[in-house]
């Protein structure tokens, strides 16, 4: 994945986050595990 990807990904899902209130503890762990590479 190209780095543009990656930050629009992230744009997006901080967009999703503002808008609908989810936990962000229970999606923020998959997420930096992906981020990471794990």
């Amino acid at each position: 994945m190209s780095p543009g990807f990656v930050s629009v990904l992230a744009d997006d899902l901080s967009n999703l986050y503002s808008s609908h209130p989810i936990p962000h503890e229970r999606v923020a762990s998959p997420v930096s595990g992906l981020a990471a590479g794990n």
